[in-house]
């Protein structure tokens, strides 16, 4: 298995833990950008993304449907508590601003 196929999976385990926590959140958690191609107009010439090793999600509230806002006390506690479950799963760092993406690093990349 090469490096890439591992870091993919091991992508695809933290989504399946951060979408549980943020059930018992009360959220529901979708996928938005996962893999970018390489000319894409979005992103950076050394996204994480291009790679499918990044993703980036929106959570729903189960009872309102109302998207949580990351830029909101509750919903930066939110998506904190997300990053420390994909934390213990060997995530990138966060990226400051962009509290719905998360992503597996990899050296030359950006996550």
């Amino acid at each position: 298995m090469t490096r890439l196929q591992q870091q993919r999976i091991t992508l695809t385990d933290i989504i399946f833990n951060i979408a549980d926590a943020a059930g018992k959140l009360n959220y529901y958690l979708v996928l938005d950008y996962c893999r970018r191609c390489e000319d894409c107009a979005i992103g950076h010439d050394r996204s994480a993304h291009k790679e499918a090793r990044a993703v980036d999600v929106v959570l729903y509230h189960k009872a309102t449907g109302a998207v949580c806002d990351a830029r909101t006390p509750e919903g930066a506690a939110v998506f904190s508590a997300l990053h420390d479950v994909a934390d213990s799963w060997g995530a990138a760092k966060r990226i400051p601003g962009d509290l719905g993406h998360f992503s597996v690093a990899d050296a030359g990349q950006v996550r």
